[in-house]
């Protein structure tokens, strides 16, 4: 999401999960002061029928009509059988090949991301 360019009469963003890209069947998830370009949306949401993540923007007098929309894609797939053998013999660090087994739907997985 990127700002307008012109945002000195706007006072904050609303974020709403919605069931349309045009921001119908919405509910508020999030709202930042204008400066901040995010906000946080509590865990455990049920997703519903909502498709969408809209943005509005806000001024003192009213809300912007037409949102800009991001569609949800609530996806995760996890590995299994991790195996690590650290093939370096000094204390405190690490080398090696890391292996694993894929995940049984790899339908969405773009990439993978090891964190130690």
């Amino acid at each position: 999401w990127t700002p307008p360019l012109n945002d000195s009469l706007v006072t904050h963003y609303l974020a709403y999960l919605a069931a349309a890209v045009t921001g119908t069947g919405r509910s508020l998830i999030g709202e930042a002061p204008v400066g901040i370009h995010a906000a946080d949306a509590v865990p455990e949401i049920d997703q519903g029928s909502f498709t969408h993540v809209v943005v509005y923007t806000k001024s003192s007098f009213v809300e912007q009509t037409t949102p800009v929309a991001l569609a949800i894609s609530d996806t995760r797939s996890t590995v299994k059988d991790i195996v690590f053998v650290d093939k370096d013999l000094d204390t405190g660090e690490l080398a090696g090949f890391l292996n694993w087994t894929l995940p049984d739907d790899i339908v969405y997985v773009t990439n993978y991301t090891v964190h130690f």
